[in-house]
């Protein structure tokens, strides 16, 4: 089971506990885990894996049962629980672009 919130809070809170330019400015680097969003649901496609993605909490329950069967019977079960972000801030969702692939010669 992923608690997905699409943000790393372990490192929103080490920087905030510095406060420096990233508190002052809330935007923090490395904190953002969705762009691209992720899709744990393909990924463990990719695997084999039975899963699927639950952001309804009336639905959760029958999300876990299906998990619980799959499991009784030998195999994984992913279920990612899409919850609400905590600590949002204006730039919550702020991430710091870096591509390897403009870093190439001959591209600036």
């Amino acid at each position: 089971m992923i608690f997905n919130n699409g943000q790393y809070q372990a490192n929103r809170a080490a920087q905030n506990a510095y406060k420096w330019r990233i508190f002052e400015t809330r935007k923090y680097v490395g904190v953002s885990l969705n762009h691209p969003d992720i899709d744990y649901v393909k990924m463990a496609g990719v695997f084999s894996i039975e899963a699927e993605s639950v952001s309804d909490p009336s639905k959760i329950t029958a999300a876990l049962s299906r998990c619980k069967h799959a499991m009784q019977k030998g195999g994984p079960y992913l279920v990612d629980v899409r919850i609400e972000k905590h600590y949002v801030v204006k730039d919550s969702s702020w991430y710091d672009f870096y591509s390897v692939a403009s870093m190439q010669a001959g591209q600036s």
